[in-house]
């Protein structure tokens, strides 16, 4: 699993630099603050999977997550965030197509048994 490519968006470096000592060495990480980096990062790495947060100042997650369906329909797509509103879920979920909705503060076993998930879904087609 190590060798698929994760990318994870968050406005907040403190989330970036947990997500990445809590999976460092049992993923492929790439981190940013922003959803128009994220998108300059698709275009030249091979990522298979995106993490987003919901809240951020360049657009927010669901935006991001549309953008990456749309152009990048292949890649799994799992949102991350402390807001969690059903209807935001709900809204999040059917207009994303996500793989998973996830809630902060991140569960270590929670993430890793998604990814895991994701990731095998990725190798078997």
């Amino acid at each position: 699993m190590k060798g698929q490519l994760i990318l994870y968006v968050d406005d907040m470096k403190q989330n970036l630099m947990l997500f990445e000592a809590i999976f460092e060495g049992c993923y492929n990480i790439i981190t940013t603050e922003s959803p128009g980096e994220a998108l300059s990062i698709l275009k030249i790495k091979p990522v298979k999977l995106v993490i987003s947060d919901f809240v951020m100042p360049e657009m927010n997650g669901i935006e991001l997550l549309q953008i990456v369906k749309n152009k990048y329909p292949e890649i799994i797509r799992v949102m991350l965030t402390s807001n969690d509103s059903q209807e935001l879920r709900e809204e999040a979920i059917k207009t994303c197509e996500l793989f998973e909705f996830l809630e902060k503060p991140i569960n270590r076993e929670r993430i890793d048994k998604v990814l895991q998930d994701a990731l095998y879904t990725i190798k078997m087609n």
